[in-house]
């Protein structure tokens, strides 16, 4: 790693036992937790954070991630906010269901049930959605949003029109299934993660977090860990940007 490139990611990983500490970046215990059940019966498991009083703040994630791998974005909203965090179907807290199912238009039909579950579960109010990536399609559908704050608007629709944003999409979808799935340990991914170019510049130790938020541990015991989002999943909703 001779150039100066190679010698900033053996910088980076020269570190990687420290960024290894948990407490780091520890997501506290939820106040609450509530089942919502998607347009098919899917359960997504709803959280509860922060300040019950404050004005409420419903939070997903990107395609392929998990609404805890934001807490260093999130945690600096717990004093003001009663925050809502979720993960899109088979992302995260989620059970892994039927692939054919796994579109956008289903999870903008999984909206309206959260939206109504969270109304149930922690009270009606007022709600402000912050949304992210294939987050903010669905968001965009549903009405029931006083005020929305979205990241990422390529996959609105006449976004989604361009020759280069499906240029993007496909790109994206390719290297989503030829992405590693399967880990012996945690570890493994957040080294990736590290001499990555796209995640230079995360924050320290939010690589470890990442890592222990989008990887479950394996029961056939042959691997130990695999992602909580499979890439095929994460391919197809790329596919349909």
């Amino acid at each position: 790693m001779g150039t100066p490139a190679g010698r900033k990611v053996s910088e980076r990983l020269k570190g990687v036992e420290s960024l290894q500490d948990t407490s780091l970046w520890r997501i506290p215990e939820p106040l609450a937790v509530c089942e919502a059940h998607g347009s098919d019966g899917t359960p997504i498991m709803l959280r509860r954070h922060g300040n019950p009083e404050g004005p409420r703040l419903v939070l997903s994630h990107a395609n392929g991630f998990a609404a805890d791998a934001y807490y260093p974005f999130w945690s600096l909203l717990c004093d003001r906010f009663d925050l809502v965090l979720y993960d899109l179907r088979n992302h995260g807290w989620n059970p892994v269901g039927d692939l054919r199912r796994h579109n956008i238009p289903t999870f903008v039909r999984d909206n309206s049930s959260i939206v109504r579950a969270i109304d149930r579960c922690f009270g009606v109010r007022p709600k402000i959605g912050v949304f992210h990536s294939s987050s903010v399609l669905q968001s965009v559908e549903e009405k029931e949003f006083s005020a929305l704050v979205l990241f990422d608007p390529a996959t609105c629709a006449n976004a989604r029109e361009s020759h280069d944003i499906q240029k993007m999409s496909s790109r994206m979808a390719e290297r989503a299934r030829k992405r590693q799935d399967r880990f012996e340990r945690r570890e493994e991914l957040t080294e990736r993660l590290l001499r990555s170019r796209a995640f230079e510049r995360l924050l320290p130790g939010a690589a470890n977090l990442i890592a222990r938020t989008t990887l479950r541990r394996v029961a056939d015991g042959r691997t130990a860990y695999h992602l909580c989002c499979p890439r095929e999943y994460e391919a197809q909703v790329f596919k349909d940007l």
